[in-house]
């Protein structure tokens, strides 16, 4: 899989998790990756027309001692994480359509995360998504454990509260990731681009740092940006975490409220 599908395919990832959070009325089963110099993605509202949304992320690798305080998108844990939730998904998709998950309503609207040993390797990985599903097949939702795997647990919960993606949303190993803050230098980076579109645009900035949740360690700074510089070409901007699963911030530009 090349880098450009790898990374639609995260993008989408994430665009589900924060369509079931947001209050905005997506139509999620309608967003599509769109390529620069478009917005990432682009989806149809219920009532509000079609919204153009760009995403990044905003987790920094922290404990890199070579080189210190560098900024990345993606540091190797999240990377790997994010492409095995996705072959997860893409594996159980594959599955309902060949008839070999039973009953997949079952898992709509839920939450299933997997967690893998710390040692486990990507390739050890991926040979378990078999026992994976095999077992959510038979056992349904819940918590199961694995016998003689490298999968230390699967949890199958449902959403906190139904949108419009019915899922299943696949996670994996999310809260073992060392990452820090940097939400207000990724919307710094993002205001000074421009895209081509007709179509209203949002940003959603999205992490997993646990620090980036405590709102008040930067929502000055971020106040202090859109005072000083603007909002760019966007007329709200939504922050959200993936590990609460909740967006924690939103702005909209006063002559949209």
């Amino acid at each position: 899989m090349n880098d450009r599908i790898r990374k639609e395919e995260v993008e989408l990832n994430a665009f589900r998790e924060f369509a079931a959070a947001c209050p905005l009325n997506l139509k999620v089963d309608t967003a599509e990756n769109r390529k620069p110099p478009e917005p990432d993605i682009r989806c149809d509202t219920i009532g509000d027309g079609t919204i153009a949304f760009e995403l990044v992320e905003a987790d920094d690798e922290t404990d890199d001692k070579a080189k210190p305080g560098k900024s990345i998108a993606y540091n190797s844990v999240v990377m790997k994480n994010h492409t095995l939730a996705c072959a997860i998904e893409r594996a159980f998709v594959q599955g309902v359509k060949d008839g070999e998950i039973c009953n997949p309503e079952r898992f709509f609207y839920h939450s299933i995360t997997i967690r893998f040993k710390d040692t486990a390797t990507k390739k050890t990985c991926s040979r378990a998504i078999s026992d994976i599903l095999s077992t959510l097949n038979q056992h349904g939702t819940g918590s199961h454990s694995l016998k003689k795997s490298q999968v230390v647990s699967i949890l199958c919960e449902p959403f906190p509260t139904q949108g419009a993606y019915k899922g299943p949303m696949f996670h994996v190993n999310s809260n073992y990731c060392p990452v820090g803050i940097a939400v207000v230098p990724r919307i710094r980076d993002k205001i000074k681009k421009t895209y081509e579109t007709t179509l209203p645009i949002h940003l959603v900035v999205w992490t997993y740092s646990h620090a980036a949740g405590i709102v008040g360690l930067w929502q000055k700074e971020f106040s202090n940006l859109i005072d000083s510089e603007g909002s760019g070409p966007f007329e709200c901007i939504w922050v959200f975490s993936r590990n609460s699963n909740e967006v924690i911030l939103t702005w909209s530009h006063p002559s949209k409220t």
